[in-house]
């Protein structure tokens, strides 16, 4: 969802999940974290 926070900042729908994934102090971290998942 980070990769395409700009087209989907401009869609109704999406655009609450993108603000509040801005407002993540540690955004990078989890992103690293999640990056080393092998299953969801």
């Amino acid at each position: 969802m980070h990769r395409r926070r700009d087209l989907l900042a401009k869609n109704n729908r999406t655009q609450r999940a993108v603000s509040s994934m801005e407002r993540l102090k540690y955004l990078d971290e989890v992103l690293e974290q999640e990056s080393a998942r092998r299953s969801f």
